[in-house]
């Protein structure tokens, strides 16, 4: 019986297309939802609306069933069920009509839903994913930023009740900006350019000209116990209009902020249409380290860092210690210590071994968890380049900057990079103009950018990105003893130069040995000794001091006390001294002595590339290569000599005179290593007619093959003219009180340079 009446239901069912109507209602909520998702969009409705949609058309659901089984539709049109005969019953005619209306609905639903979906994918390699991976840069690619979208993150007010969280606050900015900064899409204003905007009164448009940006985060963090709320605002530059704004309110872990940090990048990215590749979102996604004491010691270090302090570079690997004895998987922490060891040779403090020692087994430990970032990358390519491997220093620091794309700190240590060993000034050049375009209301940008423009000749635009510099922030004093150079080595402006310098050296005596170089290429020896030894008292043992003192001595004519003193520097690191002066000292002693074989060895070490069958001679080593053309000779190697001659001259020929790593007096150098008299002297006669106006030391070996032409004897004297008088200038603002006669003075002078 049950049976029976089963299957008398299935029939009736059947019968009246209760199971044809199912099949047509859901086709058609399928082909509506698919209509709603596509049109919800460009009519900017909320969220809701798809919702509210999905729940008629449930709702709806066995009210049509119902209808389906108590009406029926007729010639005449729509009947209750019970009034029909069923001997006049048209059903099996309804029931065709309905299947080829859930065909035809069917094909239409599968249709939109394969177009959307082919949209979306497209979409997703276009506009909001790029499937393909951000190529690294070959040496020369500018890295560039101008056409993408550009946001500057303001500092974070501090709303807790503890004003000891400003530390916690500000290390919570600065880790969103590195987030911010994977995103190779996006432009992301360096930290120190945005510090300056703090209790601004300054309005949104006014700090987006000044930055050059379309949009502005601003925002407030509050800590209380264990929870954390912070709210942000994203503001369109140019109108002062929110384009987006949300508030967080967490209990208080590293998870819960990180988690935070990765919700804002996303937006904002979504916000300012910036594309990001699979890695790129995996990496803002990666959760750096579990502990929050762990990561707050990191945050601590990484601002104690930026100031590149000496106390507070040290003060930072204690920082970093702490993170990393609470999570010793926490690459960042390692990155941070390496990178903190690496400025510390740097700027004189370690010696190199000593860094080796202390970074090997942080490097070591970054290999084995393999973590990508920037800041990884680029610690490891520091301390590639010091332990020598140079090739695989350059991929390291390309890696930084193809996954941390608006970390500067990569851009500058890659420029470094390759002028010290590559001779790309261009390419150098280039990286550096990106770093000022990240970082551009900072000094030391604009002092890297006019350091190399002077390297390649352009002296006027290398002078007004120093003035720029001064002029965003008068305190530096890297700036003047930049100028200073500049002034004298550019523009043969030796007096106005030296008086940079000493206003440099009286806000930071770490610059007094620029002014012994000064006095130096005056012929002054005894001044240039004064301030030399003030600086060694200040900064003892650090190669540069030593690197003076060989230059000194050897322009007394002291080469057994100036190799004595540059064989010493032999291990330091590469870019802390200009090793071509410290190797021209040691020749020329060597040779005076008969140790040439010793001489060839220490140029061997520190340029093995001008030995290669084809020597590679750029920029960085053009003094060194000149320099071992006349060792060659001297050694009986004739052949090799010319080679190596030959390789250089084309370098000479493109290289400025007055620049970082100018040629100065190289070719005429060379030309009298060589032989060819008339050809150094009027090579001499170019640069003298040029305005040259420095002391030549007479123990220059490479000229002595033309010291006994009486045209250089004339060219010689015009020079030491010239010379006496700058210094008699000197002498003049010495006594009127412009200028600083010995480094205890230097606080009683007031420097005015007309800026």
């Amino acid at each position: 019986m049950s049976e029976s009446g089963g299957n008398g239901l299935f029939n009736e069912l059947k019968r009246r297309n209760i199971f044809r109507v199912a099949i047509a209602y859901i086709v058609v909520t399928w082909l509506l939802l698919q209509v709603v998702d596509i049109v919800a969009p460009m009519l900017a409705l909320p969220d809701w609306v798809g919702r509210l949609v999905l729940l008629l058309l449930v709702i709806g659901f066995p009210v049509a069933l119902l209808f389906a089984w108590a009406f029926e539709l007729t010639p005449e049109g729509i009947k209750r069920e019970k009034d029909v005969d069923r001997s006049e019953s048209i059903t099996h005619v309804t029931g065709r009509k309905l299947d080829r209306i859930i065909i035809g609905v069917l094909v239409i639903a599968l249709t939109i839903s394969l177009y959307v979906n082919f949209s979306e994918e497209e979409q997703a390699r276009t506009d909001v994913v790029s499937t393909d991976p951000q190529p690294t840069p070959e040496p020369g690619e500018v890295i560039a930023t101008e056409g993408k979208p550009s946001i500057a993150v303001l500092p974070f007010a501090n709303r807790s009740a503890n004003e000891a969280d400003v530390f916690f606050v500000d290390g919570m900015h600065d880790d969103l900006l590195t987030q911010l900064a994977k995103i190779s899409a996006l432009k992301v204003i360096s930290r120190t350019s945005v510090l300056k905007y703090r209790d601004t009164d300054l309005s949104m448009p006014e700090i987006g000209d000044e930055l050059g940006v379309t949009a502005l985060l601003e925002g407030g963090v509050q800590r209380a116990g264990d929870r954390i709320r912070i709210n942000v605002q994203l503001i369109d530059a140019d109108t002062d209009e929110h384009m987006w704004a949300e508030t967080y309110n967490r209990e208080l872990t590293a998870d819960n902020i990180f988690e935070i940090q990765e919700e804002i990048s996303l937006k904002i990215a979504s916000e300012l249409h910036a594309a990001m590749s699979p890695d790129e979102q995996e990496r803002i996604v990666d959760r750096p380290t579990d502990s929050l004491k762990a990561y707050e010691a990191y945050m601590f270090g990484r601002q104690r860092l930026a100031t590149r302090n000496t106390d507070a570079v040290a003060e930072s690997i204690e920082y970093f210690q702490v993170a990393i004895d609470e999570d010793e998987n926490f690459a960042d922490a390692y990155g941070s210590v390496a990178e903190a060891y690496i400025i510390q040779v740097n700027s004189g403090v370690l010696e190199l071994k000593d860094m080796l020692d202390k970074a090997g087994p942080v490097i070591s430990k970054l290999e084995e968890l393999g973590q990508e970032s920037g800041i990884v990358y680029n610690a490891m390519g520091g301390f590639a380049e010091y332990s020598g491997d140079l090739e695989l220093a350059e991929a390291y620091y390309r890696k930084a900057i193809e996954v941390s794309p608006g970390y500067t700190t990569a851009y500058v240590w890659l420029a470094l990079f390759l002028t010290n060993f590559t001779g790309d000034f261009e390419g150098a050049l280039q990286l550096y103009q990106t770093a000022a375009d990240l970082d551009p209301v900072s000094t030391l940008p604009r002092y890297n950018l006019a350091t190399q423009l002077s390297s390649i000749g352009r002296l006027d635009e290398a002078m007004a990105e120093i003035e720029k510099g001064i002029e965003i922030d008068p305190t530096v004093a890297t700036s003047y003893s930049a100028g200073g150079w500049l002034l004298r080595n550019g523009f043969g402006r030796v007096a106005e130069g030296l008086k940079w310098s000493q206003k440099a050296a009286a806000m930071d005596r770490a610059n007094l040995g620029f002014v012994s170089s000064f006095y130096l290429s005056l012929g002054d020896f005894e001044s240039a000794r004064t301030w030399r030894e003030a600086f060694t008292s200040f900064n003892p043992g650090t190669s540069w001091a030593g690197q003076q003192e060989i230059e000194l001595l050897w322009y007394e004519g002291k080469t057994q006390e100036a190799a004595e003193y540059a064989i010493s520097l032999l291990d330091r690191a590469h870019d802390t001294v200009y090793f071509p002066d410290v190797l021209r000292g040691i020749r020329d002693h060597f040779l005076r002595v008969e140790r040439e074989d010793d001489a060839l060895d220490a140029y061997r070490n520190i340029y093995p590339e001008l030995f290669h069958d084809v020597p590679n001679v750029n920029r960085s080593n053009l003094q060194a290569a000149v320099d071992l053309v006349l060792l060659l000779q001297e050694v009986g190697e004739a052949t090799d000599a010319s080679t190596l001659a030959g390789n250089t001259l084309p370098v000479l020929e493109i290289t400025p005179v007055f620049a970082v790593y100018g040629k100065g007096l190289l070719d005429v150098e060379l030309q009298a290593i060589l032989g060819n008299r008339d050809k150094a002297i009027d090579a001499l006669t170019a640069i003298v007619d040029s305005g040259w106006n420095m002391y030549i030391s007479p123990h220059n070996l490479n000229l002595k093959s033309i010291a006994d032409d009486p045209e250089y004897q004339r060219l010689m004297g015009v020079i030491q003219q010239r010379i006496h008088a700058e210094l008699s200038k000197v002498r003049e603002m010495e006594a009127s009180g412009e200028l600083a006669r010995t480094p205890d003075e230097l606080a009683n002078i007031d420097f005015d340079l007309g800026l």
